[in-house]
């Protein structure tokens, strides 16, 4: 999952972005309004997490903004604040935010509310994605296929997330990688084609689909 933290304070920043990086989300920290709004124009994330008194521009104006471009149809965005005001609450979540965390949290109701909101923008009422063949647990970061449940290294989770996310859709390398690796990633021309290789290791060909030339998908849920 990649995400985009939109942060001025530096502990919490830090915090966050060391945090997600031992989960095995791609995050990519900005300390201004400015800097976010740009970043949200130029690269894809599933997850943007704005603070709301940001330098030059706020996190309520970039959420009004966000909502009328075409890049935010996927995006969830959670606000993350220490101003617990019920009004600029309402107004954020009037404006389009699918959450609201006030300071200080725990990381892991964090991540919750993340695999709540991209349930609920995936169409599914559990934390469990699903087709005809597997069934990927976005809590435990397990893969389920035939019958046994299989441990996935961050990067295979990332990559099979993906694919389960945009599931019938053929995702090429660059679109891949643009979903699981920061702007900062030092990407290796090939890591892509090995993640895939392992996956099918794990699961098979017949789960992960290549279209030689375009990419690789799963099969929709029938």
């Amino acid at each position: 999952m990649r995400i985009l933290l939109a942060e001025d304070d530096l502990r919490i920043g830090q915090a966050l972005q060391g945090a997600f990086e031992v989960h095995g989300d791609a995050i990519d920290w900005v300390t201004d309004g400015k800097q976010a709004d740009i970043a949200l124009q130029d690269n894809t994330y599933d997850v943007a997490l704005l603070d709301i008194n940001l330098p030059f521009k706020d996190g309520i104006s970039l959420i009004s903004h966000a909502r009328t471009q075409a890049y935010s149809k996927d995006l969830s965005i959670i606000i993350i604040t220490a101003n617990d005001n019920v009004q600029e609450r309402v107004q954020a979540l009037d404006l389009g935010a699918d959450d609201y965390l006030v300071k200080p949290f725990d990381l892991s109701e964090l991540l919750a509310r993340i695999r709540a909101v991209k349930r609920r923008q995936l169409g599914y009422q559990s934390n469990i994605l699903y087709n005809d063949v597997i069934k990927l647990d976005l809590d435990s970061r397990q893969v389920h296929y035939k019958d046994k449940w299989i441990y996935l290294s961050n990067r295979e989770y990332s990559v099979l997330y993906a694919l389960m996310s945009s599931a019938g859709k053929v995702l090429s390398r660059h679109a891949l990688e643009e979903k699981i690796y920061a702007w900062d990633s030092d990407v290796e021309s090939n890591v892509i084609e090995f993640i895939i290789h392992s996956l099918r290791k794990k699961l098979s060909s017949d789960v992960i689909k290549n279209i030689r030339g375009l990419g690789w998908f799963v099969d929709k849920a029938s």
